[in-house]
């Protein structure tokens, strides 16, 4: 009985003007930030604009507007999800790169593709009901085992030579980011209040919206080969949005939601910058060794 009247009391709460505000508030917020560095980016240089478009801007809006409508020990506990949630949604974006070779034809390749994500999203959220939540150490080692095998897949496609063209989003594209993106941010503070803040960040970190939107932007304009070209370091690229998140984590409590917010941002600048200059250096590294083991996964990948 307890329970019932909790879960009624929550679905009664969503209808506070309060929190109806904050809803259209961030979905307004988190579609308007996507537009305008989506836009922004375009008029950048390469590496700052590269900068920018991998920031966790979805996340990072969800996780701030989450923080006000959220009891903050519920919110803090709820950010065991994060690493396994990231990892899983690197292993949606091996998963559609994989079956979009499948086909010739890209409008079926798109489709199934798209259908392939959201199957295995469902599937996650099914494993996620059944299991219970997992432990901050599950969660890790869950991330970093999948992370490990999705760079590994992504590894082992052929690396198309490069042509040379790079992709520009249309206003529609934009327009479309915008809505996702939005809708996102928005539904993950609905679910936090009618569920729990363990579900809200469930939803604003794996539910499949901008990232396969753009997966399926970049496939129609530019076919699946592209696709390799563009997201081949993503897996490991991924390890940014797990440092915005526990700097989020340790400064919301200490600081406040906005300069934890701005911490988080900065935190997460310079390890991007830091991630690219190891992994040039690795990579330098693994295209002159001589080894034999190195030379034979070469010839693999080529």
């Amino acid at each position: 009985m307890a329970i019932l009247n909790e879960k009624r009391g929550r679905v009664i709460d969503m209808f506070e003007p309060f929190f109806l505000l904050q809803v259209v508030l961030s979905f307004v917020i988190g579609g308007a930030v996507i537009g305008t560095m989506t836009v922004l980016a375009q008029y950048l240089p390469q590496k700052t604009a590269g900068i920018i478009l991998s920031l966790p801007i979805t996340i990072g809006i969800s996780l701030f507007f989450l923080w006000f409508v959220s009891p903050q020990d519920e919110f803090i506990s709820s950010f065991d999800i994060i690493p396994m949630g990231v990892s899983i949604v690197m292993s949606f974006l091996v998963i559609y790169i994989y079956v979009a070779q499948l086909f010739k034809k890209r409008s079926i390749s798109i489709f199934v593709s798209l259908s392939s994500i959201y199957v295995s999203w469902l599937l996650f959220v099914i494993s996620t009901v059944s299991l219970g939540k997992p432990t901050l150490l599950s969660s890790f080692l869950a991330f970093f085992f999948i992370t490990a095998c999705s760079q590994w897949a992504l590894f082992r496609l052929p690396s198309e030579p490069d042509q040379g063209h790079s992709h520009t989003p249309s206003a529609k594209e934009i327009m479309v980011r915008m809505v996702l993106a939005g809708s996102v941010v928005a539904l993950s503070l609905l679910t936090a209040k009618a569920a729990s803040p363990f579900w809200g960040i469930f939803v604003g970190v794996t539910l499949p919206s901008v990232y396969p939107s753009y997966l399926a932007m970049l496939h129609y304009a530019h076919g699946p080969g592209f696709l390799i070209k563009v997201l081949r370091l993503m897996p490991t690229g991924s390890t940014t949005y797990i440092v915005y998140a526990f700097v989020v984590r340790e400064m919301y409590p200490l600081l406040g939601p906005w300069m934890g917010t701005l911490i988080a941002y900065a935190s997460t600048v310079v390890y991007m910058y830091l991630l690219s200059k190891i992994t040039i250096a690795v990579g330098h590294a693994f295209h002159t060794s001589g080894s034999p083991i190195l030379k034979a996964v070469q010839k693999n990948r080529s």
